[in-house]
């Protein structure tokens, strides 16, 4: 409580006309990126609030933003199937990636690099993952992707995904209940190691430890699972979020968001 009660309110900006859905800081914390209802991406100054440019392009809702480990590019999905990529330094547009047949879900830079490549992953309603390769050094973009679609049920997305540390995994988490691991350094590329049905409802958070290999998942179903990498083996321990009240009645909690701190002890 003594540390959350030194926070101060720094300003209030009235910056979309309706309702932002994601937003993010810059890798240098010089700015920070919204991403709204307007269609519209927005670039803020992290000092005083000024809004330095705006990204337009895409025809319907921002879904999600993601700036590159290099701090040069701006990846934005939207729910016009669309992902956009922009220069942070130029504010010239990049890419515009059409692989998706319904919205964009997630976009995340992997952190691992591999030469001059990193990876641009993205995830949809279709039910399909994008491994995009992103040149970071011509700001160059293949239009191809690596494209993996996890489909066994009828009307099946993915929901959420997460980076491990270093960007040697990649988790994902869906509405047909099931976790996917892939291994993106794999040498003939990014490759599915791992497919579970470890929850009985929908996976709609994943968050990747700070230090190891080790992830939790949250799920509709009311747990949360802790999942370790030991010796070439995924392995999970439960966490059971149901509240027991006065007359030990359980109810169900729905596990919708996943954070930790950095020093992992929490």
């Amino acid at each position: 409580d003594l540390f959350y009660s030194k926070y101060v309110h720094h300003k209030r900006i009235l910056g979309h006309l309706s309702a932002v859905y994601c937003v993010c800081f810059d890798r240098a914390g010089k700015y920070i990126i919204t991403g709204a209802d307007d269609y519209l991406v927005k670039v803020w100054s992290a000092w005083d609030g000024r809004l330095i440019y705006t990204f337009r392009g895409h025809q319907l809702e921002i879904s999600d933003i993601s700036v590159s480990q290099e701090n040069t590019l701006i990846a934005s999905g939207s729910v016009d199937k669309q992902i956009r990529i922009w220069c942070l330094q130029t504010t010239a547009p990049i890419s515009v990636l059409t692989s998706h047949q319904q919205q964009v879900t997630s976009v995340k830079f992997c952190p691992l690099l591999k030469g001059n490549i990193r990876y641009l992953v993205s995830t949809s309603n279709d039910g399909s993952i994008c491994f995009w390769k992103v040149d970071v050094v011509n700001n160059s973009v293949d239009p191809k992707p690596i494209k993996f679609i996890e489909r066994p049920k009828p009307g099946a997305h993915i929901v959420c995904s997460s980076f491990s540390s270093g960007g040697a995994f990649l988790a994902t988490g869906s509405s047909d209940h099931y976790i996917r691991v892939f291994h993106v350094n794999a040498p003939q590329g990014p490759a599915k190691i791992l497919e579970i049905e470890a929850h009985s409802d929908h996976v709609d958070s994943l968050v990747f430890s700070n230090w190891s290999l080790k992830f939790v998942s949250g799920s509709k179903d009311g747990n949360a699972h802790i999942w370790s990498y030991e010796r070439q083996t995924w392995k999970n321990l439960t966490l059971d979020m149901c509240e027991v009240s006065k007359d030990s009645t359980k109810f169900l909690s729905n596990v919708s968001i996943i954070s930790n701190n950095n020093n992992e002890n929490s």
